[in-house]
């Protein structure tokens, strides 16, 4: 098989002073430019975010565990197909940034007609699926959420071009209207009492959505022309994309998969809103800073130098954010969780505390199999994530819940570590990376259990309104946090406004 679209920057050569000078500058500017973008990204983001957000609160009491367990398993299952589906077609270009006009037909084709096949394929299987489950609903809704992925599918060469013009702005209004459109016909459903069906036909409504207004966005069009030279290159590239995408998914997937055959479709529901709430800063900050790093450093394999050191400064401030949202979300969740989800869903408290640590290990550092487009070596490390993940979910459901959030927390710092060593080579410079990112780990662990230790007194002390603790809590947190990296919060504050500020390593 070919090899990945880019391999690890070799060593950098003796350079002279007015060099690395000028590298600093452009550096820089870059980070400054870079910012932006993700100011853009996470304004979307957040947007969308806050309307993911009331929706799940108005579905949350309209609906039951069981409507959000077999749209969950559902969910997981259409992954899969999806994963099979997106052979990385999109990112392809995206990691060849010099030579998209040469292979964008030929992507789009291949792209289109694997993605049609593999839909036929699920909804032959979705009755076996059903069966297999025992819930006659899946196969259904299966099918109605596959129609939804084909669509975001095929918009994916629009969505990586626009990505390559660094047209994130726009991005980031397409998200806000497919979200708009998520929202509004899910509570429509809900509140007409279609149960599951709400969630599933709004997801399909919001993907295909979202994919004309990319294709009419982006303004391409394709015409009917293979390369055999681009069909070759991409090739090589999807076999190992798609083999570290679909390794990867079930790392993530597993914990759903059987969680929903063994423990059932109830306790898959409360856990599915536990996870997909914990994610939240992963999905609204790591999501926009990846989104604009992974299409920044493709254009740095050359300058080795500058590769790592934009990378480190994306994974600092990648860390800076997303720890802190991450450890304000376990403060908070005991009092938010009743007030805005209602008591019918306390048992999913811990499991989202401790999912919550783990979407800030997600937040430490950048995927560094990404931002190399080394995607055999991390088809290689998935395969044994895979494994190591079954083994650890098997047993924390021994513990319910909170035992399967212990597991996927300890894969995710287990391999966290591992796939920054195996792709750097050197102890050395994982020293480096770590020493950058974790004071933000620490600093939040040490202002959540500050503010932990308030709440605690406050109760002892008779305090009943929860709107009180509630906030008592989540501002000590956020005053010591912010009291500790201040510096760093200025430091980016400067390079979104453009300007050098002074300041800390933190």
């Amino acid at each position: 098989m070919a090899e990945p679209a880019a391999s690890a920057p070799s060593a950098p050569k003796q350079r002279s002073a007015t060099d690395v000078n000028q590298d600093v500058a452009t550096q820089s500017a870059q980070l400054s430019r870079s910012l932006r973008n993700v100011l853009w990204l996470s304004t979307g983001s957040v947007l969308t975010r806050a309307m993911n957000l009331a929706r799940g609160i108005v579905l949350a009491r309209l609906l039951t565990p069981f409507d959000f367990g077999v749209y969950g398993l559902g969910g997981s299952i259409v992954g899969i197909k999806e994963k099979f589906a997106d052979i990385g077609a999109g990112t392809f270009l995206v990691y060849r940034p010099r030579q998209v006009a040469e292979h964008t037909e030929t992507a789009f084709w291949v792209n289109l007609g694997l993605s049609t096949s593999l839909l036929a394929i699920l909804a032959a299987l979705a009755p076996l699926l059903a069966r297999l489950y025992r819930e006659p609903l899946l196969s259904p809704v299966l099918v109605i959420l596959a129609l939804g992925i084909w669509a975001r599918t095929n918009s994916s060469i629009h969505q990586s071009l626009l990505r390559t013009q660094s047209r994130f702005r726009a991005m980031a209004v397409i998200d806000y209207c497919g979200s708009g459109a998520w929202l509004a016909v899910a509570v429509l459903l809900a509140w007409k009492g279609f149960g599951v069906w709400a969630l599933a036909v709004s997801a399909t409504v919001a993907n295909t959505a979202a994919a004309v207004l990319f294709v009419t966005t982006q303004g391409w069009r394709p015409r009917f022309r293979i390369s055999k030279a681009s069909f070759r290159l991409l090739g090589g590239f999807s076999f190992w994309y798609l083999g570290q995408g679909l390794a990867w998914f079930l790392v993530g997937n597993l914990d759903n998969l059987l969680v929903g055959r063994f423990l059932g479709m109830t306790l898959l529901g409360i856990y599915a809103l536990a996870f997909n709430y914990a994610l939240f800063p992963v999905t609204m900050i790591g999501n926009a800073i990846g989104s604009v790093a992974y299409a920044e450093l493709p254009w740095l394999y050359d300058r080795p130098q500058a590769f790592w050191s934009a990378y480190r400064e994306f994974s600092r401030v990648l860390a800076l954010a997303g720890c802190g949202a991450a450890f304000a979300a376990v403060v908070a969740a005991p009092e938010i969780f009743p007030l805005v989800f209602g008591h019918k869903w306390d048992a999913a408290i811990v499991p989202f505390q401790i999912l919550s640590v783990y979407a800030a290990m997600r937040c430490l550092w950048l995927d560094p199999f990404l931002a190399m487009g080394n995607f055999r070596l991390s088809s290689l490390m998935g395969v044994f994530a895979v494994a190591a993940a079954a083994a650890a979910i098997w047993f924390g459901m021994r513990f319910g819940l909170a035992g399967v959030a212990c597991a996927m927390l300890a894969i995710q710092m287990g391999f966290d570590v591992a796939a920054v060593l195996v792709t750097m080579r050197s102890w050395r410079k994982l020293t480096d990376l770590a020493r950058a990112t974790t004071p933000y780990l620490a600093g939040a662990v040490l202002a959540a259990l500050l503010a932990l230790a308030c709440r605690r007194l406050a109760l002892a002390g008779g305090v009943e309104l929860k709107i009180g603790i509630f906030a008592l809590t989540l501002g000590v947190y956020g005053c010591i946090y912010g009291l500790l990296f201040r510096s760093d919060l200025a430091r980016v504050l400067g390079h979104l406004l453009d300007r050098q500020v002074k300041g800390g390593e933190g």
